[in-house]
């Protein structure tokens, strides 16, 4: 999942992330949820968060959800959304960055 918040500075964006970050226990009680990693480029402001599920089926109703409640938040056009099957995002960091955690 990728998306830029409309607003990347200031009062409402540090709200923001305390949002998002006191949210990531729930994901925990999800069926089928396995590891979530939270990425933010500063600079740009672009925000992605790297989901593992048990099933693909899981991931893309989580992402389904997900796309909806970011549209309502983020700059027109910038939420994006990618189901890979069978790959962990220790295997995804490793063939996109070249490491993993």
């Amino acid at each position: 999942m990728r998306f830029m918040p409309r607003r990347h500075r200031g009062i409402r964006h540090a709200i923001f992330e305390r949002v998002c970050i006191v949210t990531t226990p729930f994901f925990v009680g999800l069926p089928g949820f396995r590891s979530k990693w939270w990425l933010v480029d500063v600079v740009t402001g672009d925000y992605a968060g790297l989901y593992q599920w048990d099933t693909v089926e899981q991931a893309r109703a989580d992402a389904s959800g997900l796309e909806r409640v970011l549209r309502l938040v983020s700059v027109p056009g910038s939420v994006s959304c990618e189901v890979i099957a069978d790959r962990g995002v220790d295997a995804f960091a490793v063939a996109r960055w070249g490491r993993g955690g």
